[in-house]
């Protein structure tokens, strides 16, 4: 609804005008009703105080605005008596009315009296027009009620006018998804409590946030909300689908989604598609049998390089040919080829057996430590492959290496272990 600008605003200076607006704001800011009344009776003896009483550009908005906030409501009786009738739908810089101020204000007799004043203004046919009004966040009084956590305040609103549940703000909002908090139970109770439409809530379907909060409470209340579908057309089950999680993680997985905030996907479907466009989160049962199969890989990797531990190329000096000393011991011990296979054997033997451990705890864990745990055991894995690999060269190297064919192309081969990075290098050279 349009404002009414005063003619008295026009025709007087604007800079006296807003001087004396802005001392009856000062004054106003005091709270003290005798001190206000002594300075209205003041201006009002002045050729023409409307100017003063409707001014509208003050840093606060309107002398309206400022006794709004003030919580007392003979403060604002008085100016309803004297300014413009329909300046209880101005607005200040962020859209705010005298309505929206009370309500952060927490004044709930301000709050009704307003409220009260506007349903009595004439050639009205809407008598539920103050409340709807939006302020520059799109959000009404009863957004703002439910955002300050004030249940008498959303109690009193939803009785004036039980059809403002269901106006999103611009954030595709609505003071039903706003009310899905288990911080505040009692709210949740209040705007639940009446039989909803839900072809009727404006912007996210209030369910899709429950995802986040509190997905029993609402399937108790009222399971017809569930129908209730995204711009994509998906309802709450497709989004419990897109994550594929257990209901108890659906809280922890959309909060993790977005760094920002989760809400960006249900208000956009398509940009949550196309992010995570080709990516595959592998279900319970996929991913269990990977464990099984690689946990069984890791388990012969770890046996074989045990036994080559044991069974070393050139073998062990035995008790026939050896001294006392060097009985046992291998018989390349000095040669640092040899060297070179015990070092891979024994991290490949260590790495698959750490592997086989976390494969283990990763087929008991829960979904969310299941991946990790995968993950971690599938590196240490291939680790183990490639030094098993490497210690297998080392020994046929060792081995036939005086072969005619090793010989004539003498191949060598230098193995680094480089500890940062956790790789092997083999280097051929001619």
């Amino acid at each position: 609804m349009d404002v009414k600008v005063s003619i008295g605003e026009e025709q007087q200076d604007p800079a006296k005008v807003y001087a004396a607006g802005k001392n009856l704001a000062d004054v106003i800011k005091g709270a003290n009703v005798e001190d206000i009344i002594s300075k209205i009776e003041t201006l009002a003896c002045q050729a023409d105080s409307s100017a003063v009483f409707n001014f509208r550009r003050l840093s606060r908005g309107s002398l309206l605005h400022i006794a709004a906030a003030t919580r007392n409501s003979n403060i604002l009786r008085l100016l309803l008596d004297r300014v413009d009738a329909y300046l209880i739908a101005a607005q200040d810089d962020w859209g705010n009315t005298p309505l929206h101020i009370a309500t952060k204000a927490k004044a709930f007799g301000v709050v009704a009296m307003l409220i009260r004043h506007a349903r009595d203004l004439p050639d009205v046919d809407d008598k539920n027009w103050i409340l709807r009004m939006k302020n520059n966040h799109g959000n009404t009084a009863l957004h703002e009620a439910v955002l300050i956590r004030d249940v008498d305040l959303v109690s009193h609103l939803l009785h004036e006018n039980s059809e403002l549940v269901y106006l999103a703000n611009a954030d595709q909002k609505s003071p039903l998804y706003l009310a899905i908090d288990p911080r505040d139970p009692q709210i949740f109770q209040v705007l639940f409590s009446p039989s909803l439409d839900p072809s009727r809530i404006e912007g996210l379907p209030p369910v899709h946030g429950a995802v986040a909060y509190s997905l029993g409470k609402i399937l108790r209340k009222d399971t017809k909300l569930f129908a209730m579908r995204d711009s994509g057309g998906g309802n709450v089950f497709h989004l419990a689908a897109f994550w594929n999680v257990p209901e108890r993680l659906v809280r922890t997985l959309l909060k993790t989604v977005s760094a920002e905030t989760p809400d960006r996907f249900l208000v956009n479907p398509e940009a949550r598609d196309k992010e995570y466009r080709g990516r595959i989160l592998p279900g319970p049962a996929n991913l269990e049998e990977a464990i099984n199969t690689l946990l069984m890989v890791a388990t012969l990797v770890t046996t074989v390089t045990f036994a080559a531990g044991f069974a070393v190329p050139g073998g062990l000096n035995s008790s026939d040919t050896a001294s006392k000393d060097d009985r046992g011991v291998a018989t390349m011990l000095g040669n640092r080829k040899f060297q070179e296979f015990v070092i891979c054997n024994t991290f490949a033997m260590f790495c698959s057996m750490t592997s086989v451990v976390v494969f283990m705890l990763a087929y008991l864990a829960e979904v969310h430590l299941k991946l990790f745990n995968f993950k971690l055991a599938l590196g240490l894995l291939g680790m183990s492959l490639q030094a098993m690999s490497y210690a297998f060269l080392i020994g046929v190297n060792l081995t036939v290496g005086k072969l005619p064919y090793f010989v004539h192309h003498d191949i060598n081969y230098r193995i680094y272990f480089h500890l940062h990075h956790h790789r092997f290098f083999i280097l051929v050279g001619r």
